[in-house]
């Protein structure tokens, strides 16, 4: 809040092993629906009077073999980009990053 108006919505989600896979898929849905949900409230006025609202999402991953692992590629309608191939939950692999 600023100046009793909404300025920001932000959501922190953490994430240790290990079904990394499961929670990489459900978890941002959740924030996109959670996202909408906002937007439509702020463009059917719920906020008046305020600016356009912020909204973030940061994910923190635990740090383990499994989440620098890659990851199993499937295609069967489109091919994947190669630099996705080779991609972990943790991408890029670098251990500098």
């Amino acid at each position: 809040m600023h100046d009793n108006q909404p300025a920001r919505a932000m959501e922190f989600k953490s994430q240790i092993g290990p079904s990394f896979g499961n929670n990489f898929i459900i978890e941002p849905k959740r924030r996109w629906d959670s996202a909408t949900d906002i937007w439509a409230a702020y463009r059917e006025g719920a906020f008046k009077p305020s600016s356009r609202p912020f909204l973030g999402y940061l994910m923190l991953l635990e740090d383990c073999d499994r989440s620098r692992a890659p990851v199993k590629v499937i295609e069967p309608h489109f091919p994947v980009f190669p630099e996705f191939k080779a991609a972990s939950y943790r991408y890029p692999l670098r251990d500098s990053d």
